[in-house]
Parts: structure tokens; C-alpha cells; sequence
């Protein structure tokens, strides 16, 4: 009895659940409360929002490893697996003197570099980066022997990028022509100013050297006389200038040159040398002189005049004043030095010139008879103080002074000795006379005027004068010389 209610009340206990749950689906879920009312729903349970994941920051740092101390580290962040760029070392600003750098080792005494400067990079971990470094190869200047002179280099042995200067030793009778200089791969290295930019190579250095150009001069050479008006001079060569122009079977090589002074020369086909001017070639050749007088102002020298106008040059910009005049100076300065070596030099007298207001006079002006030759009655406010000179220009007494075998200030054409005073030029455009001569300066000043100086005419006058700036006028030079 008691086993079958024990059987009976699990069945019923099992009908009332099945109910229950019948019940729970049919009300979408709900449970009855039991009171008639009807039961709240209940909300399903809210999904989690999902999170951000942390960023791992890793950072690398940097150290010089007894390079340069200015920093010593430097640092660099990195996102975990991402890639970026190392820092280059220049933009770190280390560096070794004597050495360069080779990568970044993970050690201070790494053998090998891990990583290269620059590089991509992923970092997975803080980490020390040690720079590396090699000592900088040494490159030597290798000369080879050349005929005729030597080179040397400073310094001959250096890392690349050093600054190498070549200076060079001629033999006696020579003087530097080039110089060759290449690297181990036969490249050529440019060198300017006797200096070029150690490659990262060895380098070969060969040069040539040429016989030296001795522009010997004319020594001074009597080469006979000359009969003018029934006056005999004695006629000399000294010095050289150029003078004739080029014929036109003579090719000149404008590479072969030579520096005379303030002149470049070039040589021509015929053997001779050459001045360029105005894109016209000169032959330079023997100056000749006339010789004036061989006791000039009582002082036991030799007067020489050159026979020929050999330049067309101005006076000066704006001044007759002799003293200061810029042809003064172009005759001891580049005439001087071009038409005569330093040995020719020794030959030539620097003289006493009188600039007095006497000097701007004609040589006979205090005769009765030619007393109206006393400009301004001798005053001069132009005339200047006395100057020493190796070359000079005449002065208008000296022009006209009748021992030189010169005529009075004037004679007119065709006058008794008038032609001495007569000169021809074959290079310059000054003014020129045919069946005459050519204007030439005196160095006299006008007394009317601070800007007009005396020149001899093209008739052989002394009474004319022109603008100091005028190029019609040219020049022939005076000079006195101590030779037997």
C-alpha cells in the first residue's frame, strides 16, 4: 500500500511540473505570480561592449660608445610591431674623430653590427643600440717621377675628404707646365689652385714641366747712325715692345704664351712672340732710339727718345699736372717693367726732371727776338715740382732745345729741323699726318687751362696742346741710360 502511494504522488508531482512548463512557454517566457495579475517580463541580459586593447610603447636608446660626448644617448619610441625607421646618425650628431661609423651593435664590444644606420626596425623589447666604429682608412698620394722637376704633396698620406696642396720644384732652366691626377679606378680628380679632395682612394699624381720662358731683352746695341737735316745721331737698340703688325703668313699659337711684365706674349709660327690688341697681332721687336745727347742736364748720361710713337695712350683722366699724371706712372711702372728685363734694368739712370714753370717754356723763348715765346710772361700755375724718373715724356724746352738738333717752338711746315721732331707708329690709331707724322705728348702743361697739355703736332710743332684725355695723341718715351 504505502509502495503504491509513493508511486502515485511522484506522478503527480511530475504532471504539475510538465504543467508549470507548459504554462512558461505559452506566456512567452513568463512565470504566473499566482495573483491574477499579469507578470512583468523580465529583459534579457545587455552583451558587453568590446575594449580598446593597450598599446605597447617600447624605447630604444641610443648610445654613442665613446664617440662624441654632445649627447652621449639619445632615445627613440616605438609602438610594439610596428616598423619605423631608425635614427641616422647624423641626426644624432654622434661621431669619432679618426673613425666612421659601421652600424649599431646590441653590445658595446659587438664585432659585428646588428643593424645599419637608418634601417627599418620593429621593436619587441627596450633596448640599448651601441654605436660602432672602425678607424678611417688612410690614403696615400702617390707621385710618379717626372723630367725636369718635382712635386710634393701635404700631407702625403690622409683620410678621404682631407684637402691635398701640391706645390712643385723646378729644375733650373724650367718651370711647372700641369699636373695629372688620378684615383685607383683611373678617374680623373679635379685640382684648382694646386688643391683637390682626398677620394676614398689612393690617388697617382703626374706633371710635366717645360723649359722657362727668358725673355732676355735687347741689350742696349748701337746699330749705326742717322742723318736728319744734315744732323748725324747716333742710333741705338734697346729693350723691346711690339710694335709691327702681324703678316698674314704668321699663325699665332694663343695657347703657347708668356707673361713679359704687364704683357701676355704668344708665339708665332715664325718663331717671334706676339701681343694681342684689339683682336690685332704685333710683333714685338727692338725699341730704337735716337741718342739727344750724351751729357743730359750736365750729368754725364745719355738722352735717349725712341724713334717711333709706341702706344696711344691719354695723358691722364683730368689733370696736367706731370707729377701726378697717370701716363707718369704707366711709363715707370708697366712700360718700364715690359720693355725691359731686370737685368736691362741696371742700364737705366733714374733721372732729375725739371718741372719747373721754365720747363713749359720753348728753349729760346728770352731772345729779343722771340720774347712773345714767353707764355703768360712765364707763369705757369700747372707746372709742378721736380720728379725722379727712369722714363719720362720731353718737356716743351727740351722739344725745342736746339743742341738736341731741335728747331724753336714752331719752324712751320717744312722749316729747318722741324722734321726731327717728326714721328711714325705702326701699331697705334693715333693721329697721323700723311707724308708726316703722328701727335705726340710733351710734358708741359698749358698755363690756361688745368686739363690741356703740350704736344708736338703732326707737322713737328710744339705749339699746339690738346684735352689730357685725348687719345689722339701717343707716346714716345725719353730715358737716360750710364753706358759708354
Amino acid at each position: 500500500m504505502k509502495k503504491f502511494f509513493d508511486c502515485f504522488s511522484f506522478v503527480a508531482i511530475f504532471a504539475v511540473l510538465v504543467a508549470s512548463c507548459s504554462n512558461s512557454s505559452d506566456n512567452g517566457g513568463t512565470v504566473a505570480t499566482g495573483t491574477g495579475e499579469t507578470p512583468s517580463t523580465t529583459s534579457e541580459p545587455q552583451s558587453e561592449q568590446p575594449q580598446t586593447p593597450t598599446t605597447v610603447m617600447y624605447t630604444i636608446t641610443f648610445n654613442a660608445n665613446n664617440g662624441c660626448d654632445n649627447p652621449p644617448t639619445a632615445t627613440q619610441v616605438f609602438s610594439e610591431g610596428a616598423s619605423q625607421p631608425l635614427k641616422t646618425i647624423s641626426e644624432l650628431g654622434f661621431s669619432k674623430d679618426g673613425f666612421y661609423f659601421a652600424g649599431w651593435g646590441i653590445k658595446s664590444d659587438a664585432v659585428q653590427s646588428s643593424f645599419a644606420d637608418g634601417t627599418d626596425y620593429i621593436a619587441d623589447a627596450d633596448r640599448t643600440l651601441y654605436a660602432l666604429w672602425k678607424a678611417e682608412p688612410v690614403y696615400s698620394v702617390y707621385i710618379l717621377t717626372s723630367e725636369h722637376g718635382r712635386v710634393i704633396a701635404s700631407p702625403a698620406t690622409a683620410v678621404s675628404g682631407t684637402e691635398i696642396c701640391l706645390s712643385n720644384v723646378p729644375d733650373e732652366g724650367y718651370v711647372f707646365s700641369s699636373y695629372s691626377v688620378t684615383d685607383e679606378d683611373s678617374n680623373i680628380i679635379t685640382v684648382t689652385n694646386g688643391k683637390f679632395i682626398m677620394p676614398a682612394s689612393n690617388v697617382t699624381i703626374s706633371s710635366s714641366f717645360e723649359q722657362s720662358f727668358v725673355f732676355n731683352g735687347t741689350s742696349y746695341t748701337k746699330t749705326g747712325k742717322k742723318t736728319i737735316k744734315n744732323k748725324e745721331y747716333d742710333i741705338v737698340a734697346f729693350g723691346d715692345w711690339p710694335q709691327t703688325l702681324k703678316s698674314e703668313d704668321v699663325s699665332v699659337n694663343e695657347n703657347e704664351f708668356k707673361i713679359v711684365g704687364a704683357y701676355t706674349y704668344n708665339r708665332g709660327s715664325d718663331g717671334a712672340w706676339y701681343y694681342k690688341k684689339y683682336s690685332k697681332f704685333y710683333k714685338v721687336e727692338p725699341i730704337y732710339w735716337r741718342v739727344l745727347t750724351e751729357n743730359y742736364n750736365e750729368t754725364g748720361k745719355k738722352l735717349l727718345l725712341a724713334e717711333k710713337v709706341l702706344i696711344g695712350k691719354s695723358y691722364d683722366k683730368n689733370s696736367n699736372v706731370y707729377k701726378n699724371s697717370e701716363i707718369r706712372t704707366w711709363l715707370n711702372g708697366d712700360f718700364y717693367n715690359t720693355a725691359f728685363t731686370l737685368s736691362l734694368h741696371s742700364k737705366i739712370v733714374q733721372i732729375s726732371l725739371d718741372n719747373s714753370e721754365r720747363s713749359t717754356l720753348p728753349n729760346n723763348y728770352d731772345s729779343i727776338s722771340e720774347k712773345k715765346l714767353a707764355w703768360n710772361d712765364g707763369v705757369n700755375q700747372y707746372a709742378s715740382e721736380n720728379t725722379y724718373d727712369y722714363v719720362f715724356l720731353l718737356s716743351e724746352k727740351e722739344a725745342t732745345t736746339t743742341d738736341y738738333g731741335f728747331s724753336s717752338y714752331n719752324g712751320g711746315i717744312g722749316a729747318a729741323n722741324t722734321k726731327l721732331r717728326l714721328k711714325t707708329n705702326f701699331v697705334n690709331n693715333v693721329y697721323y699726318a700723311v707724308n708726316y707724322g703722328c701727335r705726340w705728348w710733351l710734358r708741359s702743361p698749358i698755363f690756361s687751362s688745368p686739363s690741356k697739355t703740350r704736344i708736338v703736332d703732326e707737322f713737328g710743332g710744339t705749339s699746339e696742346y690738346r684735352s689730357v684725355d685725348s687719345v689722339e695723341a701717343g707716346v714716345v718715351p725719353a730715358l737716360c741710360v750710364d753706358i759708354e
